[in-house]
């Protein structure tokens, strides 16, 4: 009786310890699999409407990167046509709400690249040249039209665009001799904080 009770209590073990290393290879193929479920490619494309105090103007953008779970990271970089034309290079991340992914926060942080073509203005002075600066942008956004391998979307976003204008003017040197000109220099910071509006397809 003694020997049946340690064979059955030798089996019992053994049993014990094949159903421990299944276990975990199954543990760990159902995260595998779940992990390659929900890490993807994605890719933002859309036009804007970019609203100012002073002007409206037009804006394209497009956003290329991870999704992990609810969140998404990319690059991305953008024409702003807001009073001085820049080009945004920018870091973005959203966070989508829920297991659905329709609503969706997000944040962009970067730089302004300048696009600027003188104006009849800048022809005034003797040198004109502009700088970039900061580009920050966040807001909310929401996915419809969901199809198998894209969706429509909209944001609505609060931005900052920050850039900086050199102007250099001749004036006549008041010191001896009194015949030659100098550059006088002058710098001007504009900080533009605006609301945009924009549509496009994810994918």
């Amino acid at each position: 009786m003694s020997a049946v009770r340690h064979v059955w209590c030798k089996y019992l073990c053994c049993m014990k310890k094949i159903f421990f290393v299944f276990s975990i290879l199954f543990y760990c193929g159902i995260c595998k699999a779940q992990k390659i479920k929900r890490t993807s490619f994605n890719s933002y494309n859309a036009v804007g409407l970019i609203i100012g105090q002073s002007e409206n103007s037009m804006s394209l953008e497009t956003v290329n990167g991870i999704t992990l779970g609810n969140w998404f990271a990319g690059a991305g970089i953008a024409y702003d046509a807001y009073r001085y034309k820049t080009i945004p290079v920018f870091i973005d991340i959203k966070y989508h709400f829920a297991n659905n992914k329709d609503w969706f926060v997000q944040t962009d942080v970067g730089y302004n690249i300048p696009a600027i073509v003188k104006s009849a203005e800048d022809k005034l002075f003797y040198s004109v040249q502009y700088n970039g600066g900061i580009f920050l942008q966040s807001g909310v956004g929401y996915l419809f039209l969901q199809k198998k391998n894209y969706n429509a979307y909209f944001t609505i976003t609060a931005g900052l665009k920050k850039i900086t204008r050199n102007t250099g003017l001749l004036f006549p040197d008041d010191s001896h001799p009194y015949n030659e000109m100098i550059v006088q220099y002058k710098r001007y910071q504009y900080e533009f904080k605006t609301i945009s509006i924009k549509a496009g397809i994810q994918f």
